[in-house]
């Protein structure tokens, strides 16, 4: 969902990333999915502790404890070099950093076909990793765990975005 690395900042990338997380044990029953879009961001912005609009962090301004970030996109299915004409899905990504180290704790949706997919009240390292894990969703994708993974089109505010999970 949002991006540091795609605007500016080599702090982190702040999307629903890759956490290269192993899916754990999964029953025999259960099927893993792979997703792939191009993420046109629809929103995007950065608050203080106070609520007040702040400038996306950069390498030499990372984002402070209480800080907090908004994004939503458009989800076209297939990557920025060959995709869909309309978005068949949405993505909604909430965090507030707990230090300046780039520890947050963030929820997620991403709206697929009356469906959604969740991250809810996740840690996430962004100083480590461009990923946010997914811990549940709604509808088809009840009960689903997994992980995306976002990367950043050069000189844009959009990326290829790829979902996996396993329900």
């Amino acid at each position: 969902m949002s991006r540091f690395t795609r605007r500016t900042t080599p702090l982190a990338a702040i999307a629903f990333g890759a956490l290269g997380l192993a899916l754990g044990a999964t029953p025999a029953s259960a099927r893993t999915t792979t997703l792939h879009f191009f993420q046109k961001e629809t929103t995007d912005t950065f608050s203080g502790p106070d609520g007040k609009p702040i400038p996306p962090p950069t390498s030499t301004t990372p984002p402070a404890a209480g800080d907090r970030f908004v994004t939503t996109d458009d989800d076209y299915a297939g990557n920025h070099k060959h995709h869909a004409a309309k978005a068949t899905a949405t993505d909604h990504l909430v965090c507030t950093f707990t230090n300046d180290l780039g520890q947050a704790t963030c929820d997620g949706q991403i709206a697929i076909g009356g469906s959604m997919l969740l991250a809810e009240n996740v840690s996430v390292d962004f100083a480590k990793t461009s990923g946010v894990p997914l811990n549940g969703g709604t509808g088809v994708y009840k009960h689903a765990h997994g992980a995306t993974t976002s990367v950043g089109i050069a000189n844009t505010s959009n990326s290829d975005f790829t979902i996996r999970f396993t329900t």
